[in-house]
């Protein structure tokens, strides 16, 4: 059952892929945007198929005027509900680093290209839902969360947008991924590790007592005096500066062998 699942998903995402595609910016328009009736538009439906078989069966007018009422009521839902999403645009931000284990927060930015509002739009990601309102053409921002579960890069997963505004009868929604991706490094964990040099302390302090400075070069405007190379200067009267020798800085090593466990604890 688990494998139909995942089977199942692997095609969905695929569908969407080909149909939607993946982009860092996406305008929502009628070849993205899918549309039904909700359990109330379809109640509705219902009850109006029962008014027009009532009047069609007694000849009553006042039924006929009620059932086109409501069957105009919910044909026009349908437009209504649809143009809350047409001319949506949609485009992320990329996240910062996180921890395995903790949530990364991927930003979607939301405006519209045409002077209205959109109103109840529900953003989805997984289980996190939040709900927004674009007004005009003013950017609004949703923060939804992913929780990383390894470390690596993490790409973010179908968001899905949907609306049932004005009246709930019918649903109008899209899918969208921008591409956005979360880089996770792994968790620290305490360890007896010890740094080592990376170069013969002997060696090291005999090269800085020797040469304490490199990449001898002209002096420029607005540089501390301290590195102008004075010895220079008064055999040539020309100034000159220097750069600190970087192997003074004595770096550091870790030894990959000399931690135990597996790669990820070494990590």
């Amino acid at each position: 059952m688990q494998d139909l699942s995942n089977r199942w998903r692997r095609y969905w995402q695929q569908w969407l892929r080909v149909k939607i595609g993946l982009t860092p910016e996406k305008t929502l328009n009628r070849n993205n945007i899918f549309i039904v009736p909700t359990k109330a538009g379809l109640a509705l439906v219902f009850t109006v198929a029962l008014i027009l078989f009532a009047a069609i069966n007694y000849e009553n007018n006042s039924l006929f005027l009620l059932g086109f009422s409501a069957l105009a009521i919910f044909v026009l839902s349908i437009f209504s509900t649809f143009e809350n999403l047409q001319g949506l645009n949609l485009r992320g931000l990329q996240p910062q680093l996180v921890q395995c284990g903790e949530r990364a927060v991927f930003s979607v930015v939301l405006q519209h290209t045409k002077n209205r509002a959109s109103h109840a739009l529900q953003l989805s990601l997984g289980e996190e839902l939040q709900t927004i309102d674009v007004v005009d053409r003013q950017a609004h921002i949703a923060n939804l969360w992913q929780t990383a579960t390894k470390r690596g890069c993490m790409n973010m997963e179908w968001v899905k947008l949907e609306t049932r505004y004005p009246l709930g009868l019918v649903k109008a929604w899209s899918y969208t991924n921008l591409g956005l991706h979360a880089y996770v490094y792994p968790v620290p964990c305490e360890g007896d590790i010890n740094a080592t040099s990376g170069v013969d302390d002997s060696s090291h302090q005999q090269r800085q007592d020797a040469d304490d400075y490199r990449n001898i070069r002209q002096w420029q405007q607005g540089e501390s005096p301290k590195r102008i190379l004075w010895p220079a200067y008064a055999r040539s009267n020309e100034l000159l500066a220097f750069d600190f020798d970087q192997l003074a800085q004595n770096p550091r090593y870790l030894d990959w062998q000399a931690v135990n466990g597996d790669i990820e604890t070494k990590l």
